[in-house]
């Protein structure tokens, strides 16, 4: 799922079957509420992040709460930690952002995401915020997460064949100085419930991970390695029972 910041726009645009997309960059920032500072975990995601999702919201609107850049959605024990109550909205939190201090205001409360969620946050900052401060065309990067609904009457191999069409015509110009592996790249689907053990070959944990929004990834090698002693375990109890047989029936 790691792609720029152009791909999604660019292929809802193009592609009738995908119906909507939300692109989610992982971040931490200093924040400060009610005389405290305290370093939060952040997303920065777009204002369809609350539809495509099923993070409920316990106060503000799913459709309203990412519209202004400067707003600012807390979790939970997050808005608890800072004011002792989850009915915060309104409230000015200052976050320190590069040389300065900019002034965001709550526009909701969402309750905590659950623990077995890949897609971990105290805070959620509109993607048209980082657009202010970062705006990339650039097709070839690769540093955030980009996940698409697609129409129910879809099949993933045809967008995928889509895919292509819409990255040639777009990234013509990028692709004429780029290196013999660079043109080689290819857009493809990963369902998300595939997301957690199959992370496309990168750091299952760390940096890189966290600054694509998700969490506690893991890899399937370590599934086949657990089911391979599990095997071997029963293979030996197996050999162990016939050879008590064996030896009760000599007897």
């Amino acid at each position: 799922g790691t792609t720029g910041q152009v791909q999604g726009p660019a292929f809802k645009a193009a592609i009738p079957e995908i119906t909507d997309y939300v692109r989610i960059l992982g971040t931490t920032m200093n924040v400060t509420g009610n005389n405290k500072s305290l370093a939060v975990k952040s997303i920065y995601a777009d204002n369809t992040f609350f539809d495509i999702f099923s993070f409920p919201l316990l106060h503000g609107s799913p459709a309203q709460v990412l519209v202004s850049p400067n707003s600012i959605v807390l979790s939970q024990k997050t808005a608890i930690k800072f004011f002792g109550s989850d009915d915060v909205v309104g409230e000015a939190m200052p976050v320190e952002e590069g040389d300065g201090v900019k002034n965001f205001i709550v526009s909701g409360v969402v309750k905590d995401p659950p623990s077995n969620s890949s897609i971990q946050f105290d805070a959620v900052v509109p993607f048209s915020y980082l657009q202010t401060m970062f705006k990339d065309d650039n097709w070839l990067n690769q540093y955030l997460t980009t996940f698409i609904l697609l129409s129910p009457n879809a099949t993933s191999a045809a967008v995928e064949r889509k895919f292509s069409k819409v990255f040639i015509e777009n990234a013509q110009n990028q692709l004429k100085g780029a290196n013999s592996d660079t043109k080689q790249f290819q857009f493809g689907l990963t369902p998300i419930t595939d997301t957690h053990l199959n992370a496309l070959g990168l750091t299952p944990d760390g940096s890189a991970a966290e600054e694509r929004g998700l969490s506690g990834m893991s890899s399937i090698t370590y599934s086949y390695i657990l089911s391979g002693i599990i095997v071997f375990i029963l293979l030996m109890a197996c050999i162990n029972f016939i050879n008590l047989n064996i030896a009760a029936a000599a007897r």
